[in-house]
């Protein structure tokens, strides 16, 4: 057996041990909860967070100057090997596609954005703890903080604040132990956000993202957006039979969460196409479909060079299915048997949005080429009809 005095010492020698290990595990500790003062590079906003944070960027490149941006910066704190809790810290914010996010439209989108995360939780049997709307950090916005279990039961709880500007919304989230939803951390964490006003702007090149696509009737050449998401989630798609060509593409507001619609016809008819079937083929194949008062159209009159083109913008009821979209913007291009009708379906913010306008705006009629290649197609379906007809004789 071991002395009295040996003992002492080897308990001694445990106590040291003991307090250099809480001493290690402090340090790890805290180096794992350095904060830093995160700005971020687009000087949207600045924030206090764990330093240890990751970034996920997309841009989506309108013009030369201007971007749209979606950015996310996320950090952790993982105490499990200490004291069994997880902290995590998130900050992501949105650009509008349209010209400035409407004053009246802030409550509603709070609303929808809260309600978002509401739902989520409540599924997984979560409940809410708490709700306010307001201001913060003097930008109107709402924050919701709802209480869940955990996988293995624990109790914890997620803390939400949503805010806006006339571009942006910014959704600032903490989730941790029900108990640290207003500790001193969660406060530095909310208190300290600074939101800034206006848009993302830097030189770019254009070339590398959006393309130059030519028709397949080669009736049309347009400039679109390569896919981008979230913005431009696809590419452009393209359909087409012997007597009718579709470009579409869709444009996505995060913000909003709506889709602009955008599609382009080309039409090869029989007959000369004049001012009147044009405005026909307008009313029977893009307005019919939506519940337009045909009583209030009006058409406008322009020219694309040398060639005629027609115009309108009509409001309707949003149909069930798509209860934001109201409004339907359409040019009408032709010449001889040609048609093209440019089509921009949306809500009325997006139709008149500037990414709207740049699209509409980059269509060139070429009813030449698509002259030429109609002539090619039927010389082409003649040869091939009659070596059809040779080789069974």
């Amino acid at each position: 057996m071991l002395s009295l005095q040996s003992q002492q010492k080897h308990r001694a020698g445990l106590s040291v041990l003991s307090a250099l290990m809480l001493l290690v595990m402090s340090s790890l500790q805290a180096q794992a909860q350095n904060w830093t003062d995160y700005k971020d590079e687009d000087g949207i906003f600045y924030v206090l967070m764990p330093e240890n944070y990751k970034v996920n960027k997309k841009v989506f490149r309108m013009n030369e100057q201007e971007v749209y941006t979606t950015t996310e910066a996320t950090a952790t704190i993982d105490n499990t090997d200490f004291i069994d809790i997880v902290k995590k810290y998130a900050i992501r914010y949105d650009q509008t596609i349209a010209r400035s996010i409407a004053s009246n439209d802030i409550p509603d989108l709070i609303e929808k954005d809260l309600g978002k995360y509401i739902k989520y939780y409540e599924s997984i049997g979560g409940v809410v703890r708490d709700k306010e709307l307001g201001s913060f950090n003097r930008r109107p916005g709402g924050e919701v903080i709802m209480a869940y279990r955990t996988e293995d039961g624990k109790l914890a709880s997620t803390r939400i604040r949503v805010m806006y500007t006339e571009s942006t919304r910014l959704e600032q989230i903490y989730t941790g132990p029900d108990d640290s939803m207003f500790d001193h951390r969660a406060k530095d964490f909310f208190n300290s956000l600074t939101m800034k006003d206006g848009r993302t702007t830097y030189k770019g090149d254009m070339e590398r993202v959006w393309s130059d696509v030519i028709s397949p009737f080669e009736l049309f050449k347009i400039s679109v957006p390569n896919a981008a998401p979230p913005y431009v989630p696809h590419d452009l798609k393209t359909s087409k039979n012997e007597k009718v060509e579709r470009l579409s593409l869709q444009i996505v507001d995060p913000v909003y969460d709506n889709t602009l619609f955008y599609n382009v016809y080309g039409y090869r008819f029989n007959t000369l196409m004049t001012m009147d079937n044009v405005q026909q083929v307008i009313m029977e194949k893009h307005l019919k479909k939506f519940r337009v008062d045909v009583r209030k159209l009006k058409f406008s009159h322009a020219s694309n060079g040398a060639y005629p083109v027609l115009g309108t913008k009509m409001h309707f009821a949003a149909p069930d299915s798509y209860p934001y979209m109201n409004t339907i913007k359409l040019n009408a291009y032709y010449y001889g048997p040609f048609v093209v009708v440019q089509e921009m379906v949306g809500s009325n913010i997006h139709v008149e949005s500037d990414i709207a306008t740049r699209m509409m705006k980059r269509l060139q009629f070429t009813p030449v080429e698509g002259h030429k290649k109609n002539q090619a197609e039927k010389a082409a379906g003649r040869m091939e009809n009659l070596k059809q007809k040779t080789a069974t004789e």
